[in-house]
């Protein structure tokens, strides 16, 4: 049974703070594009179940008060499928409690591919400040492309340098990329591809990992990886001189964090290791690296830029 008066009390609390209606709003691709809805239901004991239903893929959180001025988070989460639902056991012991849910704008990641004379994949991370930064590896010209900074506008659209030897325009929404592209050579190409999951065992190792790329019989430079919630990881290789550059794609299994391309490209660097959730790093070995494809070597990683 629950108590009438407490959940009475709660649920129209709950729909002053929060739109429960399910309203669409003006939205962009990092925004949900209808406001999420909170249910509240109070047990005789006082103990407060809490469910929330938003759009998947987007960040909320659910904060709670005793006064309607000091307001605390009780659940900072990603929406992945379904009504969420979570017990406050702090409300036994209060005569009043209110609650408020907001969604939040929400770092983005869409694996895809290229065409044409540019023909490769990509891995796009674009931030809550709409800047994106991409790493792809051009199998057509068998060598790494990165652009670290890309200004998206609120709508989702970017156009500018793609890759050392191209440029284009890029559109993103909540559920995809799409976008074409002109090379130095005036050949034109397609870009597609879907977004990644923004929950799953990776996402407090989500974001932006790089380290030094040093040792006997190695091309001196730096190697970095972009790795989403879900465990999709693109590494990005370039030498000092920057007269040498690779990339390597790989998906981290869940349990044990280890990854590896099955089948990678002849005319470029193998990566092989294991991506550590907790501590957020990531360690592991390299193979076929550098201009001659003699490299060989350990690898440790950490995160300076986390996502999540």
């Amino acid at each position: 049974m629950t108590s009438r008066i407490g959940k009475a009390l709660l649920c129209v609390l709950a729909i002053c703070l929060v739109e429960c209606g399910g309203v669409v709003l003006g939205a962009s691709f990092n925004e949900p594009g209808v406001s999420g809805q909170l249910s509240l239901i109070r047990s005789n004991n006082g103990v407060v179940r809490i469910t929330y239903q938003g759009q998947t893929n987007f960040q909320y959180i659910i904060q709670a008060s005793s006064n309607l001025v000091n307001w605390s988070a009780i659940s900072t989460n990603v929406v992945s499928s379904g009504p969420i639902s979570f017990l406050d056991n702090p409300a036994t012991n209060l005569p009043r409690r209110f609650y408020s849910a907001t969604t939040l704008k929400t770092p983005m990641f869409y694996y895809g591919t290229t065409t044409g004379n540019e023909a490769g994949k990509f891995l796009l991370m674009i931030r809550t400040n709409n800047v994106g930064t991409l790493f792809a590896l051009n199998t057509a010209r068998n060598r790494g492309e990165r652009m670290l900074t890309m200004p998206f506008d609120s709508d989702g659209r970017f156009c500018g340098p793609l890759f050392a030897s191209a440029s284009g325009c890029l559109q993103v929404s909540a559920t995809n990329v799409t976008g074409t592209y002109t090379n130095t050579s005036n050949q034109t190409g397609s870009i597609s591809g879907t977004n990644r999951y923004n929950f799953g065992g990776f996402r407090n190792a989500a974001g932006l990992y790089t380290a030094a790329f040093s040792g006997a019989g190695v091309c001196p430079g730096t190697v970095q990886a972009l790795v989403s919630a879900d465990g999709a990881m693109f590494f990005y290789v370039a030498s000092t001189s920057g007269a040498y550059t690779d990339a390597a794609v790989a998906q981290a299994m869940s349990g044990n964090g280890s990854f590896g391309d099955p089948n990678p490209p002849a005319n470029s660097i193998h990566i092989t290791g294991s991506l550590s959730a907790n501590s957020a790093t990531i360690s592991g070995s390299y193979i076929h690296a550098c201009p001659d494809r003699a490299g060989a070597g350990a690898l440790s990683m950490s995160r300076p830029e986390k996502v999540f």
